[in-house]
């Protein structure tokens, strides 16, 4: 197994989180939404789900959370 570089993870995240000084004052959101990542960890961190995530923001495709 090769080990993955930061540039190959940026670069496979691009076009799921994006960072506009424009949308939140630079905050990491979802791409094409105001959806902030910070949501997605806070929601995790008190034991829901990415299916209870998705059901609260149905602007975020599931497909970011599959592989």
């Amino acid at each position: 197994m090769s080990a993955v570089t930061i540039t190959e993870q940026k670069s496979a995240l691009a076009h799921i989180v994006t960072i506009d000084k424009e949308v939140l004052h630079g905050t990491r959101c979802f791409a094409g939404s105001r959806v902030p990542v910070q949501t997605l960890i806070d929601f995790l961190e008190t034991g829901e789900t990415s299916n209870d995530f998705l059901a609260v923001n149905p602007s975020i495709p599931s497909s970011y959370f599959t592989r």
